[in-house]
């Protein structure tokens, strides 16, 4: 992906501004859906999984295994991502 030729996942995934979203992209291609009714929220913040889960095509779950095989390898790069605030809820 563009992503890890351009070695920009670390910067998404410590940025303020976008590790919530890499975070939610993430949930969305395991087939995770956050609660309508406003628990989400809480639930994501105590660092549960959305109760709601549905199948995904092929094609997502490859999606998302790739997503994974390239946080694992910042991870091996750079293990501090763990201790970020920004990071640690991606990771």
């Amino acid at each position: 992906s563009a992503l890890r030729e351009d070695d920009a996942w670390p910067s998404l995934v410590v940025d303020p501004c976008s590790s919530h979203v890499m975070r939610s992209l993430l949930l969305a291609l395991g087939g995770y859906a956050p609660d309508t009714q406003g628990k989400g929220k809480a639930a994501a913040r105590a660092g549960l999984l959305p109760e709601r889960r549905f199948d995904v095509p092929v094609e997502v779950a490859e999606c998302r295994r790739a997503s994974a095989a390239a946080l694992v390898m910042l991870l091996r790069k750079d293990e501090t991502l763990c201790l970020s605030a920004h990071a640690s809820p991606v990771v």
